[in-house]
This record gives structure tokens, C-alpha cells and sequence, in this order.
């Protein structure tokens, strides 16, 4: 018998709206190394649940690289939300990158909800208290000194303290940066992880990712 964990319908939503998945290269290009990850796997039959067609279904099979991406991502995300919510505060900011920093807020926002909801239905805690740079997560245990692209607290203070131009080409540096983060760790997850869903969202973030560098590069150019 298939075993499966309902999606809430707001995560199945939020799922659904995701683009269309990537089918970019899946190797590690640089930084974290979790390649031991992913050989022990998590009981459970291997099956798979589309979300196609409104299936409320999320796969139970998963493994340990599986809970790591979704815990770690889901941080890392959280940072690039903070990040792009303190641009769109700020006034006298290049309409192309207040755009970008709306897209990047609205796009992972939903991201965080839905690895949160597949944490909640494998057991696993879900990444909560201090998410700062070397800080360590309250439940999980988790360090989050290691994660490669993260802003440091400093960082933030001076993305937060400056304006105009200066602002966007901080915001725009440092995201490049963090995007090219993410993209190693999901490319971990294509490589260690089992859970069809994880993978498919792994391949989406590095092909929209890997598209905003591309995007923020030549911004820079302009500012």
C-alpha cells in the first residue's frame, strides 16, 4: 500500500505555482559537500505523488539529503526574503531592481511554506529561532555558519543602512552571492536526494536562480 502525507491547500498551491522544473546540470560546482548524505534512507515504500492534476499527495519517500535541502534551503530562503523586504522598503531604489526584489520575496516565500510542510510530514523539525549568520537553529540543531552565500550580520546592517544606487548594487552583489549558494545546495539535492518532489523543486531553483544571476549581472553593469 502507497504510503502518503496530505498538503495543506495553501502549500499545494503555493507548490503548483512554482515554474515549470529545470533539467540544468546537477553537479556540485562549489562549497558544502554532501555527498555522504542521502545512503541512509527513511522507512517507507519508494513511491512517488504527483501534484499534477490537484493531487493533495506529497511523497513519503525521503531520505537524509532530502531533510537537509528543505531545512537548509528553507533558512537560506528566509535570508533572501529579509534581503529583498528591505529593498522594496527603501525609496530612490532603479525600478528593475525593486522588480527583481519583489519577484525573488514572491517566489521563495511560497517555497519556505511548502519544505516547511514536508518537514511537518516526515517528522522533522521544522528551522525556527536564530537564523543568523554562524547562529544555530532551536530544534533542529542545525548550523547555519556553513551555508554558503549567506549574508553576514554586518552585511545586513549595511544593506539596511544604505540608499539609492548604493543599496541596489549591495543588494544585488550580495544576492548573486547567496543565489549562487542556493544553487550548490540544490544541486546536492538532485544529486543525494530521493524524494521526487524535493528534486523537482531543487531543479526549479536552479534554473530560476541560476536566470536572476544572469539578470542581476547585468543590472550591475547599469547602476
Amino acid at each position: 500500500m502507497k504510503k502518503i502525507f496530505p498538503l495543506s491547500a495553501t502549500a499545494l498551491a503555493m507548490t503548483i505555482a512554482l515554474s515549470g522544473c529545470g533539467t540544468d546540470d546537477a553537479g556540485q560546482t562549489s562549497g558544502m559537500d554532501h555527498s555522504t548524505m542521502g545512503t541512509e534512507q527513511s522507512a517507507g515504500p519508494s513511491n512517488s505523488a504527483s501534484t499534477e492534476g490537484g493531487s493533495t499527495d506529497v511523497s513519503a519517500e525521503h531520505n537524509k539529503a532530502d531533510v537537509m535541502f528543505a531545512k537548509m534551503m528553507s533558512v537560506h530562503h528566509n535570508q533572501a526574503v529579509t534581503m529583498s523586504t528591505i529593498i522594496l522598503d527603501k525609496e530612490n531604489i532603479d525600478p528593475q531592481v525593486t522588480k527583481l526584489a519583489r519577484q525573488i520575496k514572491e517566489a521563495q516565500g511560497p517555497e519556505i511554506q511548502t519544505m516547511h510542510s514536508w518537514l511537518k510530514a516526515w517528522g522533522e523539525p521544522v528551522p525556527v529561532g536564530d537564523h543568523r549568520m554562524g547562529g544555530m537553529d532551536s530544534m533542529s540543531g542545525m548550523s547555519t555558519g556553513d551555508m554558503e552565500g549567506m549574508m553576514s550580520e554586518e552585511q545586513m546592517q549595511q544593506l539596511k543602512t544604505a540608499d539609492g544606487d548604493k543599496a541596489a548594487r549591495l543588494f544585488l552583489s550580495h544576492m548573486i552571492e547567496h543565489h549562487k549558494g542556493a544553487v550548490t545546495m540544490a544541486q546536492q539535492e538532485v544529486k543525494n536526494g530521493t524524494n521526487p518532489e524535493a528534486i523537482a523543486l531543487a531543479k526549479d531553483m536552479i534554473k530560476a536562480q541560476k536566470a536572476e544571476i544572469e539578470t542581476m549581472n547585468e543590472l550591475l553593469g547599469t547602476l
